[in-house]
Formats: structure tokens, sequence, C-alpha cells
């Protein structure tokens, strides 16, 4: 698996600054990009590595739960478990200001890492909740990603796509370095998939700003 260092000094390379030392202003832009890809592929694509899952069981007329993990980029699916039923997400605005009707199915909405359901529970259920998390930023020469190695080539042209992108007279290498990352990317999934039934990854739509 490639280093951080590894992985910033072959984009340098590719860019054509190759032998820029660390404190040099092409060596931080380089690892910034890697940041910004390596959080790209985190969520353009679905990954078990950043994923984890935690329940609690409701207060009858409570409905705020602070929730134990606090890096969450998203939230997958929140489930009654004691029921077998999955809660629909709800607006953070419409709570408290559309009365519940009666034998209402719960919602729930996220702020921060507090979830609320709506209406206020009144009955003590096990809930479930499946989160997206957010990476953390590489920094230390030797970090290298959460994920398997055959990611790190995405990572890298995706890297040099978004960095060519708004670059002048770099639109080539930003051609170049999509369809790379589309390709390696869309291979690996396509592995994975001959491989096993359970997909390791499936493919999302990607954003290209």
């Amino acid at each position: 698996m490639s280093t951080f260092l590894e992985l910033t000094n072959e984009f340098l390379h590719v860019i054509g600054k190759s032998g820029q030392g660390a404190g040099s202003i092409a060596f931080i832009r380089a690892q910034q990009y890697l940041n910004w890809a390596y959080e790209d592929v985190a969520h353009f694509f679905q990954h078990e590595e950043n994923r984890n899952e935690e329940t609690f069981d409701t207060v009858s007329g409570t409905d705020r739960y602070d929730l134990t993990t606090t890096n969450i980029h998203s939230i997958l699916y929140v489930r009654d478990d004691t029921n077998d039923h999955e809660l629909k997400k709800w607006d953070m605005n419409q709570f408290n200001r559309q009365p519940a009707q009666s034998n209402e199915s719960w919602k729930y909405a996220r702020l921060g890492s507090c979830l609320y359901l709506y209406p206020n529970p009144n009955a003590v259920v096990s809930i479930r909740v499946r989160n997206n998390l957010n990476v953390v930023p590489l920094s230390a020469d030797a970090d290298v990603s959460i994920f398997q190695r055959e990611w790190d080539h995405p990572i890298l042209q995706r890297a040099i796509e978004k960095f060519a992108s708004v670059t002048p007279k770099m639109e080539k290498i930003a051609a170049a370095a999509r369809v790379g990352f589309t390709d390696a990317a869309t291979a690996i999934v396509r592995a994975a998939e001959i491989e096993s039934e359970d997909l390791y990854v499936q493919m999302v739509p990607v954003i290209v700003p």
C-alpha cells in the first residue's frame, strides 16, 4: 500500500514538479489535493471501512438522542429493530411545526451528532443507526488510506484531475486523469462483483466539479 509520501511524490512527478521537498508550495498543494481526492473516493463509493453502526433504546417522551459517533458524514439508515421498521428521514425545520397524527410512524432528523425522533417516542424500542464516516486526513509521511491497496491509484488520479482542472494549460492532463480515475475505479468495482456476491463496493454516481 502506498504511503502518503509516495503518493505525494508520484503526484509531483506527474505534474512536472519532481524534487519539491516538504514545506514547498507544490508539496503542500499536492498533499491538499490528495486529501480532497481521498474524501471523494470515500464518499463516491460505498466502502465498509468508513462505516459503523450504533444502537440505543428510546425513552418514552424523549425526542433527542446523542450519538456516540462524532465524525459522521451522513446517515445511511435508521432502523427500529424492535419492530423491524426503517425510519424515514425528516426535515429538521418541520419538527414541532406539524402536529403528529395518531399512529404516525416515527421519522428522524440529524443535527450534528444528535438524532431527533418525531413524533416523541411513546414506547421503549431499540434503534440502530448506520453511519457513513468522514475519513481522517492523511498527514504523516507513513500514513496510508483505510481502503485496500487497489484504491491508491484512483485516489492519485482524482487528485491529479482536481489539480489540473483548475490549472492553466493542463486541460489534457485533467481529461486523462478523469478517464484514469473512472476506469480504475470501475475496474475495481467490477472485479469485486465477479469475485463475490457480497459486493465489496458499489458504484454510485460521480459528480465532477
